[in-house]
């Protein structure tokens, strides 16, 4: 969980000091979430990330943005969070690990990187 937040730290999405979130960013992102609303009221936010919806920055930056206009939306009931392509999640995504275990291991060890998707939930 750790290493995620010091990604996004490394690429200027947060500096050390500040609170573990994800702000928006300047340059576009390609969005790998996208919403609908249901006619029954179900919300279904989903992860869009080939090949098995890994956890990438952009992506978890896109779900950041995304959920909440789900819970804003007074005609959501529940919300459903599924992947496409007949996957869930598969995980952190192994591309960004080189770049992250060159930062040592004590990089993250006071902050849980998925803090900001935890507190949304």
């Amino acid at each position: 969980q750790a290493i995620l937040l010091r990604a996004v730290r490394q690429q200027g999405l947060a500096s050390p000091g500040s609170p573990p979130e994800f702000p928006r960013i300047a340059a576009p992102l390609k969005m790998t979430t996208k919403i609908e609303v249901r006619p029954d009221g179900v919300g279904v936010l989903t992860m869009d990330n080939k090949p098995v919806n890994s956890l990438s920055v952009p992506l978890i930056t896109s779900f950041m943005e995304n959920f909440p206009k789900l819970l804003a939306d007074d005609k959501v009931k529940a919300i459903v969070v599924t992947g496409a392509g007949g996957f869930f999640c598969g995980g952190f995504d192994i591309m960004e690990f080189p770049k992250l275990i060159g930062q040592g291991p004590d990089a993250y060890k006071d902050v849980p990187a998925t803090q900001p998707v935890h507190n949304l939930i």
